[in-house]
């Protein structure tokens, strides 16, 4: 048997198994084996890999062949290919699944049969850059010997003719092929002279990530595991500064931040990246033994991302029922709004699934499956945003457009957004004139500023940015209104400022507030800050505007859940008469914070609701639920066998969630922190310690293993956590300081003298560091030289706290 008539008989109705092993057998007596004296030779690790490179050199083949041949062989691949995953591990058809880098996948070379338009405008976006193989056609970046150094890491970078088969390395990390894909492989060579390294380690390109305005690389560690490359490729034109190697870190100083080392877990691609630049992404990693066995269904994000298999549409259905409705704006309207069916505010939880800053509760997560149910997401405080919900850090989207009006009132990412380019729809101003009257929103008294320039664009004013790896700028998707007298209130950024600098506060100043530009009255200040001083002001018991602000139906859910994150201690403690008002929220985002003050009060919740509370519909706030009280209370609280049930069943939902972020120290740290509230010190310092190993420059698995340490009474081995974590983290104050407290237990004053001066030298703002230092002074007999450093920090008046020892040391002396 031929490999052609192999291949027609792939796609003949048999079984799959039936036509692999034909596809194996037509494969053994082609051409393409030749070389190899037989196939029982080989172990089956070795049958895996040159099946595999024969597969791949069939591939290429291709283009030897007639189009209907070709036609005939690419059914019959697909037969083979139907259904398969894509396994670090275990699958040896990997390289069938890569046949062109345009389009890259099966699936989606299945959807060009129907949608060619739609494939090729997706072709080039950022979702089909998402993560490609490391074919010339690829690569953006020249490697030609190029060679760049900071802060002692050295990098050099250029190709060379691809290893023979026989010579490839097989890493479990390596989808696709053994050695990449293509006659050339891209290499990273890297020493990193400040950790003492004399040779050069060189390191092959494994896949492209992204494409502008940088392109990343993938390179292996280990064989379980990717990393994202220290140095990135800048994309951008030379005349706007690119075409060029950077290292991301130049951007923020002349240092190196070690957790962010790319040999780090935070440089991590199977943790950190993965899930959101391929798709079917699951992580499968093991905690006990601290490996990945990772896979995916396409290596980019392909039709199937956003678009789900169904009966009766060929192989896949990818468009939902039409909408009836439309946005409408009659002409003496200002702003356009909806007519026809209600819009579904959950259709835009497959894009939200990748556009937000969240923790994963599930090993890999699926399009059209609510947001809630898959993912918990950050709260839009500090320090991942301003104060006023400004974005701060790199939070993506999800948590802006949450906190806006465009969402209130049922805009949605497709309708500025064309879903196949990712590219907004319109430039400039006639986007968001689509939906708002020109003549109102485009004249120069509602912008104040001259026509055609920078400043009466919409975006400058309403979508204020900020640049993220240091080339690459985002838009705050809030579509705030600028307000400079609340961004002084709450020392925000000011985006008036941001062009006239010192000018328009001074001018603020001068007219006492009021402003020339069309502004909301100052009694309708936004929410945030409205209720933040309704609730500081209320005295002792604000009690009543917590109620008011969860009732207030102007406020986003996702506002009032950062309300009561940042409630001040006051509200806290009377959280009796309102705790119950937020457990009991209509609004999931509502609840899941609540639970989370609830915890932080350790507050007594009524057994009913907790009970509610794990019957959640949203899978974020059952698990949430869960750490509300010790799981052995929960088990008393909840008699009969289907109780039961359900909380064991909660339990290892809870389990693969905790699961999820065990790669890296946080993870580990939430894993000890179920060991304790259970009373689990062994285990819990077992996490500890893997968190320390793992993730050696996060500074939480030091401290809380030094604590657990100090729980079991073993004060000795707590302070040899802490110099090991001081021998990483020198300039870590918290970790001095809890030294110089071990000392102090140990009842080795003097020895903890240096370490309470040096806290307090590395975090002066931290009074509590400072007052620890001089009631330790006092103690060793120096109460002088304290006072005299009150003095010397304070000469106009110290903190009350400070103060307040001053005055009984004054008055002892």
């Amino acid at each position: 048997m031929n490999f052609a008539n192999g291949a027609r008989a792939l796609g003949d109705g048999r079984s799959r198994r039936d036509r692999l092993r034909r596809l194996k057998k037509s494969l053994l007596e082609s051409k393409h084996w030749t070389r190899y004296a037989s196939w029982q030779r080989f172990k089956p690790k070795g049958r895996k890999r040159l099946f595999k490179s024969s597969i791949w050199s069939t591939l290429k083949s291709l283009q030897a062949l007639s189009p209907s041949r070709k036609k005939g062989l690419q059914l019959g691949l697909k037969g083979v290919t139907a259904g398969c995953r894509i396994n670090l591990g275990k699958l040896f058809l990997s390289g069938l699944l890569v046949t062109n880098s345009s389009l890259a996948l099966a699936s989606s070379a299945t959807c060009t049969n129907c949608h060619q338009a739609q494939v090729a405008a997706w072709s080039d976006s950022d979702h089909a850059w998402a993560m490609r193989l490391p074919e010339t056609v690829n690569v953006k970046a020249p490697f030609q010997g190029e060679a760049l150094t900071f802060d002692g890491l050295e990098g050099v970078f250029d190709q060379s003719d691809r290893a023979s088969a026989e010579d490839a390395v097989t890493q479990r990390a390596v989808l696709g092929s053994d050695n990449g894909v293509g006659p050339i492989q891209f290499l990273m060579h890297l020493r990193d002279t400040k950790a003492g390294e004399v040779d050069f380690q060189r390191f092959t390109v494994r896949y492209t990530f992204g494409h502008e305005p940088l392109q990343q690389y993938l390179i292996a560690l280990g064989e379980d595991r990717l990393q994202v490359a220290p140095f990135a490729y800048d994309t951008r034109p030379a005349a706007a500064g690119g075409q060029r190697w950077i290292h991301l870190e130049s951007f923020t100083g002349p240092d190196r931040f070690a957790r962010f080392d790319w040999r780090q877990p935070l440089q991590n691609w199977n943790g950190m990246c993965a899930d959101c630049h391929s798709r079917g992404f699951e992580r499968g990693y093991d905690p006990a033994t601290q490996l990945f066995n990772s896979s995916f269904a396409a290596i980019n994000v392909d039709c199937l991302a956003c678009h789900n298999p169904s009966e009766g549409h060929g192989t896949v259905d990818g468009s939902p029922e039409p909408e009836v409705g439309q946005w409408v704006r009659p002409s003496e309207t200002r702003v356009a709004h909806w007519e026809g069916t209600p819009r579904d505010p959950a259709e835009m939880d497959t894009c939200f699934a990748c556009h937000s800053l969240r923790t994963p509760l599930t090993d890999g997560f699926h399009s059209k499956t609510p947001f809630l149910d898959q993912f918990k997401p950050e709260s839009v405080i500090p320090p991942f945003y301003q104060a006023d919900g400004q974005i701060e850090e790199e939070v993506y989207v999800y948590g802006s457009f949450l906190q806006s009006k465009m969402y209130e009132a049922g805009v949605q990412c497709q309708d500025c957004h064309d879903p196949h380019t990712a590219a907004v729809k319109f430039q400039g101003n006639a986007m968001c004139l689509t939906c708002h009257q020109p003549s109102a929103y485009q004249a120069q008294q509602h912008h104040g500023h001259a026509p055609s320039s920078e400043a009466s664009q919409c975006i400058t004013c309403h979508m204020p940015g900020k640049t993220y790896m240091g080339v690459d700028f985002r838009r705050d998707h809030r579509f705030g209104v600028p307000n400079a007298p609340n961004s002084q209130a709450l020392d925000t950024r000011d985006v008036c400022q941001s062009c006239h600098e010192d000018r328009w506060a001074a001018f603020l100043a001068l007219t006492e507030g009021n402003s020339p530009l069309e502004q909301a009255p100052q009694s309708s200040m936004p929410w945030r800050q409205q209720n933040l001083v309704m609730i500081h002001t209320a005295g002792s018991d604000p009690s009543e505007g917590v109620l008011a602000m969860l009732a207030d139906d102007r406020m986003p859910a996702i506002t009032k859940a950062a309300q009561l994150a940042t409630l001040p201690e006051p509200a806290r403690r009377s959280s009796e008469r309102w705790l119950s008002a937020a457990l009991t929220h209509p609004e999931p985002l509502v609840r899941l914070s609540a639970i989370e003050v609830a915890n932080a009060v350790n507050a007594q919740v009524d057994v009913e609701i907790v009970n509610g509370l794990l019957r959640d519909p949203v899978l974020a706030v059952r698990l949430a639920a869960l750490l509300i009280g010790h799981q052995k209370a929960l088990a008393a609280s909840m008699p009969g066998a289907a109780n039961l049930a359900l909380l064991k069943a909660m339990q290892a939902s809870a389990d693969i969630s905790l699961r999820q972020n065990a790669w890296r120290g946080e993870g580990r740290l939430q894993r000890a922190q179920g060991q304790m509230r259970e009373g689990n010190w062994a285990g819990a310092a077992a996490e500890l310690q893997a968190a320390v190993a793992q993730d050696p420059y996060f500074v939480g698995g030091y401290l809380n293993l030094a604590d657990v340490r100090r729980q079991q009474g073993r004060e000795d081995e707590a302070l040899s956590v802490l110099t090991r974590g001081l021998g990483r983290l020198p300039s870590e104050a918290i970790l001095h300081y809890s030294a110089g407290l071990t000392h102090i237990r140990l009842k080795a004053y003097a020895a903890a003298r240096p370490f309470l001066a040096k806290a307090s030298a590395l975090a002066p703002a931290r009074v509590d560091f400072l007052y620890t230092q001089l009631v330790l002074l006092d103690a060793l007999g120096k109460r002088v030289e304290a006072l005299n450093r009150i003095k010397a920090l304070y000469p106009t008046g110290a903190p009350p706290q400070i103060e307040q020892l001053q005055k009984s040391w004054q008055r002892g002396l």
